[in-house]
């Protein structure tokens, strides 16, 4: 029965006498929606890595695009870094996967971080430190890629 609910983890039924069920309800977190270019489709992923087609577009619009060959693999992998760092998922307006083992992160207000392949939690921290600074305001482009640098544009 559970898998015929897709966002379920996990459902808990307690009977508590003398006439009581508890129900507890446990969903997957939803942090993007994978858009797979080459078969023309989306779907939306989980924390745990899950994938799930037809589902409602209306109901999460909201959410991040992530592009890429394998990124519906990858991103799960790569999400609890975000986290870690503290950044703010509602800014993001996409993410594209490279298959050099690297992402770009495309914010909403249109700003371009260029993450290194590696120890790019770093990386978050550091543009998240600078990004509200009015020295950093009216740059576009933060690149990372380079280490122990930050290429601006």
């Amino acid at each position: 029965m559970i898998d015929n609910l897709k966002l379920v983890k996990e459902i808990k039924v307690k009977k508590i006498y003398p006439d009581k069920i508890k129900i507890t309800i446990k969903e997957f977190k939803i942090i993007g929606i994978f858009v797979d270019e080459k078969n023309q489709k989306e779907y939306i992923l989980t924390d745990h890595g899950k994938i799930i087609n037809n589902y409602n577009k209306k109901q999460f619009n909201d959410l991040p695009l992530v592009f890429g060959e394998n990124a519906d693999k990858i991103f799960f992998t790569f999400y609890p870094s975000l986290e870690a760092a503290g950044f703010e998922i509602e800014l993001i307006k996409y993410f594209n996967y490279f298959d050099i083992k690297r992402w770009d992160i495309i914010l909403k207000d249109g700003k371009l971080i260029k993450l290194p392949s590696t120890n790019y939690e770093k990386s978050l921290k550091k543009f998240l430190s600078i990004y509200e600074t009015e020295n950093f305001k009216k740059f576009r482009v933060f690149d990372f890629r380079v280490n122990g640098q930050l290429i601006i544009k």
